[in-house]
């Protein structure tokens, strides 16, 4: 009788054993600091204020329903709001940061970013390196635009597509 039970404690650390090597993760946050693992996540936010911080991999991270703060890891990652006045930020890999139907502040890192503001009066950021950035303010009546090259020196080519949603535009050299 004592074999079987010996032999299922055995399965059960292997299960644990090989559930650490996982790729992926869910997070669900509760309010507060809420942290991913050095794998691809996918972050769920709450109904309380959440700061949401992406650790590694690939990670898709949805805000919740307040003023939450997301920040990207390392990785290509999906940053999303929601109804709050979320602040996002995006790393130097290629990310996809959409703001939610609130105003929203979004910041997008040198790495080739695409961005859309959303619904609300957004202050979209674009830092580093803009060349291969789309950038897409949203729909809002008074979104803006700001184009930061403090950090490249020398003189750079600017083109700024009428197409673009953004009702301002400010260039920061």
């Amino acid at each position: 009788m004592k074999r079987p039970v010996l032999f299922i404690s055995m399965m059960a650390v292997l299960v644990v054993s090989f559930a650490g090597t996982a790729v992926a993760a869910r997070v669900a946050c509760d309010g507060g600091k809420c942290t991913g693992t050095r794998f691809i996540d996918v972050m769920t936010g709450s109904t309380r204020v959440d700061k949401m911080y992406g650790f590694g991999g690939n990670d898709k991270m949805n805000a919740g329903h307040n003023n939450d703060l997301l920040v990207g890891g390392s990785g290509s990652d999906s940053v999303e709001g929601s109804f709050g006045y979320d602040t996002l930020y995006g790393n130097s890999y290629a990310d996809t940061i959409s703001g939610g139907p609130a105003n929203d502040k979004i910041y997008a890192g040198p790495g080739t970013d695409t961005v859309n503001g959303g619904t609300g009066n957004d202050h979209v950021v674009i830092a580093g390196d803009p060349q291969n950035d789309a950038a897409n303010c949203g729909t809002g009546s008074n979104d803006t635009l700001v184009l930061d090259f403090r950090e490249l020196g020398g003189s750079n080519l600017i083109e700024y597509a009428e197409q673009t949603s953004c009702e301002n535009l400010t260039v920061r050299r």
